[in-house]
């Protein structure tokens, strides 16, 4: 049991670190662009980030598995052990 809860609030903090980094980049970039101040060395800048940049999208393409996983530990997996654990209880019954 105990190692089911670490897995699960492992799963659950790498899922809420992934959210916030995105946010967090989004934001920075939307400031960055949207800035008044927003120069050609700024654009240039920009352009040789562009793979750090990139890397903001590598980051929104592991949600949607960690999301997955998610749902199998909070949703899936304490299903099957509780229909597990009521059919071990019939079977235990009836030998008894």
């Amino acid at each position: 049991m105990l190692v089911y809860f670490l897995i699960a609030f492992s799963i659950l903090g790498f899922h809420d670190f992934l959210c916030w980094k995105l946010k967090y980049e989004s934001h920075k970039l939307k400031l960055n662009i949207s800035s008044e101040e927003w120069t050609r060395e700024d654009q240039n800048e920009y352009d040789k980030n562009r793979e750090f940049y990139q890397g903001v999208e590598g980051v929104v393409s592991n949600v949607p598995r960690v999301v997955w996983i998610r749902i199998g530990f909070e949703f899936i997996l304490p299903a099957l052990i509780a229909v597990i654990s009521v059919a071990s209880l019939c079977r235990l019954a009836i030998y008894l």
